[in-house]
């Protein structure tokens, strides 16, 4: 019979083509089998053989082999292909065992392109893969279109065709659960693209492999069954305002809720970007990411962009919106940029937040945090937030709901020229135990007010040494509103603020606290504080007989609720007193 030619052979699915061994037409001859169906085998055989009849039996489903008959005699074969450790062997239909190939170097010393016998190859991008992996241009594209895309000179009028083979595709990839690879190009689209099924997806890089919408609401993954998705290395963008899209969206709501279901919804996002594809005009989705019913998500390095009307705003959509009724759990994202969107991020009823070394220059509002009354709901929402930069136009970080959470190490900022009153942090309703610190507020207030720090509601927060920058007429630190239970606030570093502190809460204590203008018998007595100072000035009440408040320093110390002692400096004279806090009752100030 006639022996397969192992130059040639190496053209088999998943090899490397030798520089010289290839023709144009070679490839266009590969392409179209491809197309066909029969993933190249049929074609290459053939004209291996010098145009005997071929027929193929092509274990596809499971990848393990190729086999190629001669139809000139019954039952002889011409040639297979057996895969192991990523890369084929060829049987050339003598041998009794797979055939040592010379130069050829299976596993990831071959797909790094270390030959040991010096030769030069071309890598097909597409045919380098682990078993189990397949090139979404495999399946999808062939001849003009396949080119078209890999050379950047597709357009949005080939987007129709682009978007039903890309659909396809990706579905095919996710009903058998192999690695979907986008090779570098440009892959426009007009239409969303479903998947109904978990999903791994890679590419060259958001810069080479780039998704590219004129129209739809991007990729739409909703797994059935619960199966994890995989997702880097590309860019989805979008060049039309979308009505109420999102580049990329991942909905594991109709996945099952058993414990086991819920441990198989996780989603890995690596190096990508979302955006309009000109970042700041008025080209954009309305969303970014939409996470639903996900079970831990890790995302790291990414981009996130939408549009601006002007230069103040408003903004549309949000960046990442996490969000279900099933149990979603553990958002962990780090090293993200995030501009041109109405909110940063965005998540309610997640059990477990995790935000660090991020950008968010440019937006309307970071990060909002929004459960339900966790008496209610049975979650325990926690949240920590680190290591950041945000720059908004009405409020920063705002939290409702949320059990133990740290917002620390983040700068600040919010734009001058608001069209509202602002906030930097709020912490709202059913908070619990919080702690804010070393952060730094920077703005500027002339018309509308902002506040740093305001504590509507919530309990056993501490404020520990914060730095404000607070400029402008309206401009406010902290404030702790009546809602407020057990709010502690340390020392604080004080640049600029019209109002450093303003409490309305029955329960605050402080570190020290300058312009205290209220009755020194209602400085809050609690163990957590064991020592407090103030420093008054006119309002000020119980004080000894005689001395006035302005200029006078009261030192507090706490034993319990119940028992302690006040130290009175006066700020007229060198005179000292001292009292006794005992049985929850002031005794009379003693001159020392």
């Amino acid at each position: 019979m006639t022996t397969i030619d192992r130059s040639k052979a190496l053209m088999f699915a998943g090899g490397v083509l030798p520089v010289g061994g290839v023709s144009p037409a070679d490839l266009t001859q590969e392409r179209n089998a491809r197309a066909a169906g029969d993933q190249n085998l049929q074609s290459q055989i053939s004209a291996i053989v010098d145009g005997s009849a071929i027929t193929t039996e092509n274990s596809f489903s499971t990848r393990d082999a190729f086999v190629a008959w001669d139809a000139t005699a019954t039952g002889k074969i011409a040639g297979m292909v057996i895969f192991a450790a990523g890369l084929p062997y060829v049987y050339d239909g003598v041998s009794s065992a797979i055939p040592d190939l010379p130069g050829w170097v299976p596993g990831e010393v071959a797909r790094r392109g270390n030959f040991p016998n010096g030769e030069s190859y071309l890598a097909l991008p597409s045919l380098l893969r682990n078993r189990d992996s397949l090139s979404a241009l495999d399946l999808m594209t062939s001849g003009s279109l396949d080119d078209a895309i890999r050379h950047r000179e597709a357009t949005a009028s080939d987007a129709s065709a682009i978007t039903q083979l890309v659909t396809e595709a990706l579905n095919a990839c996710a009903a058998k659960r192999w690695r979907a690879i986008v090779p570098g190009g440009d892959y426009y689209l007009n239409a969303a693209v479903p998947v109904s099924g978990g999903l791994t997806l890679a590419g060259d890089g958001p810069s080479a492999s780039r998704m590219i919408w004129s129209s739809g609401s991007g990729l739409n993954i909703q797994p059935t069954t619960p199966t994890k998705t995989d997702i880097s290395d590309i860019a989805i963008l979008a060049s039309h305002q979308a009505v109420d899209g999102a580049a990329l969206t991942i909905d594991y709501s109709a996945a099952g809720d058993t414990i086991p279901a819920r441990q198989n919804r996780g989603v890995t996002l690596r190096n990508f970007e979302l955006r309009g594809s000109r970042a700041t005009n008025a080209d954009g989705w309305s969303d970014c990411l939409r996470l639903i019913d996900a079970i831990d998500v890790d995302l790291r390095g990414a981009r996130f962009a939408g549009y601006l009307t002007n230069a103040q705003g408003p903004y549309k959509g949000t960046a990442i919106s996490f969000t279900g009724e099933n149990g979603p759990t553990k958002l962990w994202a780090s090293q993200f940029n995030i501009t041109g969107l109405n909110r940063g991020v965005y998540t309610a009823g997640v059990e477990g937040v995790y935000l660090s070394q991020f950008e968010m220059p440019t937006i309307n509002e970071g990060i909002i945090v929004e459960n339900q009354d966790v008496t209610v709901w049975g979650g325990e929402p926690g949240l920590i937030v680190s290591d950041g930069h945000i720059n908004a136009f009405t409020r920063n970080i705002d939290l409702t709901h949320v059990l133990q959470y740290r917002i620390s190490n983040i700068l600040q900022y919010v734009r001058a020229a608001p069209l509202a009153d602002g906030v930097v942090v709020r912490i709202g309703d059913g908070c619990k135990w919080g702690v804010l610190n070393n952060n730094v507020y920077h703005f500027t207030a002339n018309t509308f007010w902002k506040t740093a720090i305001q504590v509507d509601g919530g309990t056993w927060l501490t404020i520990d040494q914060e730095q404000f920058n607070c400029e402008g007429t309206n401009s406010r630190g902290i404030y702790v509103g009546s809602g407020a239970v057990n709010t502690d606030i340390g020392k604080q570093d004080w640049i600029a603020a019209t109002s450093r502190i303003t409490n309305l809460s029955g329960s605050t204590t402080f570190e020290e606290r300058v312009g205290y203008a209220a009755p020194l018998n209602d400085i809050v007595m609690s163990s957590r504080r064991t020592r407090q100072v103030h420093h008054l000035v006119g309002g000020a009440t119980n004080l000894p007989t005689g001395e006035t408040a302005t200029g006078s320093t009261v030192e507090t110390f706490s034993q319990s609720s119940t028992l302690g002692h006040q130290m009175f400096f006066s700020g007229g004279t060198d005179a000292v007193y001292r009292r006794r806090f005992s049985g929850g009752v002031w005794q009379s100030w003693v001159q020392l």
